[in-house]
Parts: structure tokens; C-alpha cells; sequence
């Protein structure tokens, strides 16, 4: 059996170190990785992997034919689509690039716009009781009066773009913002402001810009690495995200293995239609436990940290196969590649694995390479 031939689009993002350690080890496959990437320079990804290629940003012209010539160059069998932005792109020429021998790691097309578009998310999802109170707007008239009915300032808000990624333009919206202490005292994270001072920002914008206005909840957030069959969920890894945020990213996960996560998860697969691998981000609302978690958004690609997922249960490898049609699937085969089982993950400059006995690194290469003593990291074991 030939190499693997595995593209990724994206050689610096920051799920990247754990992303190429679960491609060098694929259930009984030798992988070649190529790291496409828009950035001239070194990136982690293009580093780290076999081959590598400059490739447009998603939104040039002529990015999409520029990645299929790519895939024919480097004859790419899998290709791992993992920037939103060039989603929808990529979705829209998978049949293309099917019939010339690269398959995408992706759900259909309508999926991956229903999930891009967080608005049609939502519409999706509008009688499941998993969302926050919320509102659509537009304008600067519909984003204050979505303010006022949804009850600040007693009620304290967020807003959002209907599109984006990585948290950008995420807004809290709160009455007791004090703008010294926010700017001087805290620590990077989301704009804080009055709404006052947000209604003002939104009158500097365009006249209309898709917003989604709606009540914030305090508490853990939640990340679900997801494997679905048109609309059923196949088997799921969730993280309980925590630590502090280096570029907008948890810098620890715990696993979380609840089994009440099953049935709303499954609730929100079912209305999407999700398919292939994808990751969910939710609030465990803090003031309700026991309830179920309000959704925050759905991204139809491997989320930044599968990497780490995958050191407990490789949903890469059984997507992969999946995709490939390598016919029955045993689920014993995807368990995660140690004897001991992975309790939680650490990010700052790798990914370390953390068990019950101590860490491990997730190595991006190949697995009995000169640098693979670098596998065993000693730490305190977790409590």
C-alpha cells in the first residue's frame, strides 16, 4: 500500500503541531503530508511536513483552481480543508476534485454554508431550546432595539458576526463595563463595553452589517469533536476548555466524558444534517449544571485541538477511512495510540498529552524518527 498522500490547508494555524502528529499516525498507514499555506515564509505546518505549497488566500480569484492544480501536482489523495473562510470554496469544487482522485474531508455543500452562516445555524436550531436568547440585526436601529428587548442592562450580552472565525468581532455587552479597567487591568480577551459605546461603534459601520445579538452565558465552554453519518453522531470526543488564552485558544482541556452530552448533541447533528468530521463549541450555562448546553457555533471541519482529541480516540483516521470507503469500520481499531488514556491536553509552544501517570508530547513526525525520544515528557500527573 502506497504512502498516504494528505494535504492540509493551513501550515500556521494553531491546531497545526497536533494535526500532523495524528496524520503520522494513522491506524496501520505510512502518511506523506503537504501543508499548503498563504504565508511566503516558514509557517510550523510547511515545516514540519513533507512538501509544501504557497497557495492563494481563500478569497483570490483564483484560489480554488490554484488548489486543484496543487492537488494534481502533489497527487493528493485526502485533502483537509481547516480555514473557514475558503470552506465553502472548497466544498463547492470537491466533485471536481473527486473525479480527479482527491477526496475532501468535508460535508456537502449546503451543510458546510448552513454551518458557515451562523444565522442559518440558528434557524436550524430556532425550536431546539439549545440556543441563547438572541436576535438578528442589520442595522444600527435593529441592534439597539435587540439590546433593549432582550433586557439590558440588567441582562448581560454578546454580539457577534453572523460570519467569522476565531472570536473576531465578538462584543460583550455589559452595563458595569468600566473602560479604564478594561483597557489598563485586564487581561487580553473580548471587548468589553456599555451599550451605549457598542450602538456607536455600529453607527461608525456600514449601514447594514448581519449581527446576532443575544443573552451571554457564564460558565465552561465546551468542545465536541464530532464524527457524523448524515445526521447521526458515530462517535464523539468532548473537551472542557480552561486555563488562559494565548491568540484566542484554550491553553487547557480536560476531557469530559458525561454521557448526558449524547443527546443534545445528537439533537443538534440531526437538525444540521452534519456529516463527515466536524467540531461543536457550547456554554455549560454555570447558574443551570444540569441543563443542557446553549450552542455557540458549529464549524464543518477538524476543529484546532482534533490533535489532541485523537490521542484519546482517532477521528481522523476513522474519518479518513470512512471517506476512503476502506470498508467495515471497527471501532477498536481508532483507540487512542497508548496504553494509557489521555486525561486532558496542555498548548503553549506543543501539545502535550496528559495522563494519569505524567505527559507525552504530541510529535508531529514520523513515528521512529531520530527525535521521537521526544515523546516522553515528565510532569505531575493531573489531579
Amino acid at each position: 500500500m502506497h504512502d498516504l498522500r494528505i494535504m492540509i490547508t493551513c501550515g500556521g494555524g494553531p491546531g497545526v503541531w497536533g494535526l500532523l502528529h495524528a496524520l503520522r499516525r494513522l491506524p496501520d498507514r505510512r502518511t506523506h503530508l503537504i501543508a499548503a499555506d498563504a504565508d511566503p515564509g516558514l509557517t510550523l505546518g510547511t515545516t514540519l511536513a513533507d512538501d509544501s505549497v504557497r497557495l492563494p488566500r481563500a478569497d483570490h480569484p483564483d484560489y480554488a483552481a490554484t488548489l486543484r492544480e496543487a492537488c494534481r501536482r502533489f497527487r493528493v489523495d485526502v485533502l483537509i480543508p481547516v480555514i473557514d473562510a475558503e470552506l465553502e470554496t472548497v466544498a463547492a469544487c470537491a466533485a471536481p476534485l473527486r473525479a480527479a482522485g482527491t477526496r475532501v474531508l468535508l460535508p456537502a455543500a449546503e451543510v458546510v454554508r448552513r454551518c458557515a452562516d451562523k444565522w442559518l445555524t440558528h434557524e436550524a436550531l430556532a425550536d431546539s431550546g439549545l440556543l441563547p436568547r438572541h436576535r438578528l440585526v442589520r442595522t444600527v436601529e435593529e441592534t439597539a432595539a435587540a439590546i433593549r428587548a432582550l433586557g439590558y442592562p440588567r441582562v448581560r450580552l454578546c454580539a457577534r458576526p453572523t460570519r467569522g472565525a476565531g472570536g473576531r468581532g465578538f462584543h460583550l455587552i455589559d452595563a458595569r463595563s468600566e473602560e479604564f479597567e478594561a483597557r489598563m487591568r485586564a487581561k487580553p480577551g473580548a471587548l468589553c463595553m456599555t451599550a451605549e459605546a457598542f450602538v456607536a461603534l455600529r453607527a461608525a459601520g456600514p449601514a447594514e452589517f448581519p449581527l446576532i445579538i443575544s443573552e451571554f452565558i457564564d460558565g465552561p465552554e465546551l468542545g465536541h469533536d464530532v464524527l457524523a453519518e448524515r445526521g447521526r453522531v458515530v462517535a464523539r470526543v468532548t473537551r472542557r476548555k480552561g486555563g488562559s488564552q494565548l491568540g484566542g485558544n484554550w491553553t487547557r482541556i480536560d476531557f469530559d466524558d458525561d454521557p448526558r452530552h449524547d443527546l443534545w448533541i445528537g439533537r443538534v447533528a440531526r437538525a444540521l444534517e452534519l456529516d463527515g468530521l466536524v467540531s461543536i463549541d457550547a456554554i455549560q450555562p454555570a447558574a443551570d449544571p444540569l441543563s443542557s448546553p446553549r450552542l455557540l457555533e458549529v464549524n464543518a471541519r477538524p476543529g484546532a485541538y482534533v490533535g489532541a482529541s485523537c490521542s484519546r480516540l482517532h477521528l481522523l483516521a476513522w474519518a479518513i477511512d470512512r471517506l476512503m470507503d476502506n470498508g467495515p469500520i471497527d471501532p477498536r481499531r481508532y483507540a487512542g495510540e497508548r496504553g494509557d488514556v489521555a486525561v486532558g491536553a496542555l498548548r503553549v509552544l506543543a501539545d502535550v498529552g496528559l495522563t494519569a501517570a505524567g505527559g507525552f508530547v504530541l510529535n508531529p513526525d514520523r513515528p521512529g524518527s531520530e527525535v521521537e525520544h521526544a515523546d516522553s515528557v515528565p510532569c505531575r500527573a493531573p489531579r
